[in-house]
């Protein structure tokens, strides 16, 4: 069985290794087609440093194995849309029945209709837009975020500058938090009160933190095209490991 560097940062590696590398050879998404989709999202299209994660998630699955034009093979089927940028509120598909066991893949669970932990995915964001840099609290070398909406993207934020984040377990947004075992490059605190206590972390148990920090960091780095265990493919994974519930 292969090995990776990051083992020790996962709660069950040996688990996770055996259905990540059984994703990468059997994983399928079908994406439907509309004769108006182009409306609402326009692949392919070059990407730029800027470009927001939502869009090279879909590019990097349209050229990627797990992209398929076969129905009959799909283990998911995927409408590429977003309907914040259709001007449409996400409360207009409560009623139809099909969509119940819909995953929702979302860049900030405030922001969508009933986000359930065990169903619904957060997609980790990068390279937030200025306005937003301001959410993260910075105090050393530890970082925590003010606004709820951004938690996850500013988190992500955060791991990737090298800043030792300060969660809450209780936060079901944290990405992968049923995968990466977050005691390890994160300073766990049950409320706000406690976020001082947090930052006093220092000497031999820090270096610990930040020495897993470093080695959780490229799996929320998204990449194009994308390399094994990047943000991509851990979304993927959590997508087939949603397939595995059923």
């Amino acid at each position: 069985m292969e090995t990776f560097s990051t083992a020790d940062v996962f709660l069950d590696p040996g688990y996770f290794l055996l259905d990540y590398e059984e994703m990468e050879r059997e994983f399928k998404i079908y994406v439907y087609k509309d004769r108006d989709l182009d409306k609402h999202y326009l692949l392919p299209r070059k990407l730029t440093r800027n470009a927001l994660k939502v869009d090279m998630f879909f590019k990097n699955l349209k050229e990627s194995r797990f992209y398929t034009e076969n129905d009959d093979e799909a283990h998911l089927f995927l409408i590429p849309i977003e309907t914040h940028r259709m001007q449409i509120g996400v409360i207009a598909t409560k009623g139809l029945p099909l969509l119940e066991k819909a995953i929702q893949v979302v860049c900030a669970s405030g922001n969508a209709l009933e986000f359930m932990p065990h169903k619904d995915i957060v997609l980790p964001a990068e390279e937030l837009q200025p306005k937003m840099v301001n959410d993260i609290s910075r105090f050393g070398n530890f970082c925590s975020c003010n606004v709820a909406p951004f938690h996850a993207a500013c988190i992500a934020e955060a791991i990737l500058e090298g800043c030792v984040p300060v969660v809450s377990l209780s936060n079901h947004d944290l990405p992968f938090n049923d995968t990466l075992d977050w005691t390890k490059f994160s300073a766990i605190v049950s409320s706000k009160k406690d976020y001082f206590t947090a930052t006093g972390i220092e000497g031999e148990n820090f270096t610990k933190l930040h020495d897993y920090l470093k080695k959780v960091q490229k799996h929320f780095k998204w990449n194009s095209p994308p390399v094994k265990f990047d943000a991509f493919h851990m979304i993927m994974y959590k997508l087939w490991m949603r397939t595995q519930m059923e």
